[in-house]
C-alpha cells in the first residue's frame, strides 16, 4: 500500500494536504541483501514499508540478532538519532525485496506543523510502534518460546514467510536448532 493510501485510512486527506505531503516522501526500491542502515548510524530518514520486508538489527560481539521486522504498512525512523542526537545502535535491512517511502525527519516536522491532522497521524504511528516493542517485552518476559513462535505466527505470518530461520530465531531470542524443534512440533 503506498503512504498515501495508508494515511487516508487513517485520517482522511484532504487533496490540498496530499500534494503537501507528497513532496516530503520520495519512494525508493531496494533488492533483498541491500543494508539500509549500518548499526549505529546518524539517520533522520523516517521509513514507511510500501511492500516487502525489512529487519532491524545489532551486533553483540561476534553475534548479529535481530531486533524487529518491518513488514507492509509498518513506518519507523532510528529513535537514538532522530530523538537524543545519539547513534541509533540498528541496522536495517532488507530481507524480501522492498519498495519503501522515505522522508527526512526535518520534512515530517514541517507536515506535523502545517498539516492540521498529521501530528496525530504520527502521534497513532508512535504509538503502534510502542505497542508492538510492548509485545515484544511482554513475550521475551513472560512466554516460552514455543508460545513467542505462535504468537508469531499469529500476527505476522509475512515475517515466517518471508524471512530466513536465523532471522527468526535470533529476534525469538532462541537458537535456529531450538526453532527447529519447536517448528516440527507443528
Amino acid at each position: 500500500m503506498e503512504i498515501f493510501e495508508y494515511i487516508n485510512i487513517k485520517t482522511k486527506i484532504k487533496t490540498t494536504s496530499y500534494e503537501i505531503i507528497k513532496k516530503a516522501f520520495k519512494k525508493e526500491v531496494y533488492k533483498k541483501g541491500t543494508i539500509l542502515l549500518k548499526p549505529d548510524n546518524v539517520s533522520q530518514k523516517l521509513i514507511f514499508v510500501e511492500s516487502g520486508l525489512l529487519r532491524m538489527y545489532y551486533q553483540l560481539d561476534d553475534k548479529v540478532i535481530t531486533f524487529l521486522f518491518l513488514a507492509e504498512n509498518a513506518m519507523m525512523l532510528p529513535l537514538e538519532s532522530v530523538f537524543y542526537n545519539k547513534t541509533d545502535p540498528y541496522g536495517w535491512e532488507v530481507v524480501q525485496d522492498c519498495t519503501l517511502s522515505i522522508a527526512q525527519f526535518s520534512d515530517i516536522k514541517t507536515l506535523m506543523d502545517t498539516v492540521p491532522f498529521f501530528e496525530r497521524f504520527i502521534l497513532y504511528e508512535s504509538f503502534s510502534v510502542h505497542k508492538q516493542l510492548s509485545d515484544k517485552l511482554y513475550g521475551i518476559q513472560m512466554l516460552t518460546a514455543e508460545e513467542r513462535y505462535k504468537k508469531l505466527l499469529e500476527t505476522y505470518p509475512v515475517i515466517l514467510q518471508n524471512a530466513p530461520l536465523g532471522h527468526i530465531a535470533s529476534y525469538l531470542g532462541i537458537s535456529q536448532q531450538h526453532l527447529s524443534v519447536i517448528r516440527a512440533k507443528k
